[in-house]
């Protein structure tokens, strides 16, 4: 990176002046010996700013403490940078919150007796635990029970015989993808004969388990859903004679059809 004043200590090669005039003090050429005492006098340094009031170490354990009251979280990490108490090796739990309280655990060991009483407890009660889950069940048959190790040992024999059993019919599939794509990678051929060869693995289950194509056990529900109800139609009145149509027609609807509804 580059100063915007280049060259300022004059130690890089300078252009070649092509003038052929008589140098009479070249005004731009600075002088490295002034510069230098500037330097030495610190009139050349970087101006540092002077801390903010804000920022003093008074408003940053303020504002610390404010922002642990409010969330319930710190000073010990994310706001202070330390990640540790090098002071209280047991934690604030064991303590009092404020400083002017007097402390009743004045102790920061942790191999006092307390220590060894309690770690003890704990161990006594992950040891009863263990041995509560290792008691034999009266409910559950050892002989029927499979463990998940050992189920997911079985799935891994069986993919494994699976794919010893139909390797020639996968290198089948894998020459002929070959033949088809001869540009292939090794990966992708790999890839395209093993979904081939789950396919037909499938596809043999399905008639495996459904020889007939159309075939459903599910029951026929056209059968039983379907509407048996009928309509019955009748004339209240008569078919007779009309003298004012001069034909037989029903005297209700006077229709002269006698099938009529």
């Amino acid at each position: 990176v580059r100063s915007k004043q280049t060259n300022i200590l004059g130690t890089e090669p300078q252009a070649w002046n092509s003038s052929a005039a008589v140098d009479r003090g070249n005004k731009d050429k600075p002088d490295l010996k002034r510069q230098l005492l500037k330097v030495r006098a610190g009139l050349m340094d970087e101006k540092v700013h002077k801390p903010s009031k804000h920022h003093t170490d008074e408003k940053i354990a303020e504002n610390q403490k404010f922002v642990v009251s409010m969330t319930g979280q710190g000073p010990i990490g994310k706001l202070s940078g330390k990640w540790m108490n090098s002071v209280d090796e047991r934690g604030l739990s064991k303590h009092c919150v404020a400083e002017h309280w007097p402390d009743w655990d004045t102790s920061h060991s942790c191999h006092t007796k307390d220590d060894v009483k309690h770690a003890q407890g704990v161990y006594e009660k992950q040891e009863a635990r263990r041995r509560r889950m290792m008691r034999k069940s009266n409910t559950i048959s050892n002989i029927e029970y499979i463990s998940p190790q050992e189920a997911i040992a079985n799935v891994n024999y069986a993919l494994r015989e699976r794919k010893v059993d139909f390797q020639e019919l996968k290198e089948h599939f894998k020459r002929e993808i070959k033949v088809e794509f001869p540009q292939a990678s090794e990966e992708r051929l790999q890839a395209m004969a093993q979904r081939l060869l789950n396919e037909k693995l499938m596809a043999d289950e399905k008639i495996a388990r459904f020889p007939v194509q159309m075939e459903s056990f599910r029951p026929n529900v056209c059968l039983t859903s379907q509407d048996r109800r009928y309509k019955e139609y009748s004339h209240p009145g008569v078919f007779t004679w009309m003298e004012s149509e001069r034909r037989y027609g029903w005297s209700c609807c006077l229709n002269f059809d006698q099938e009529s509804r």
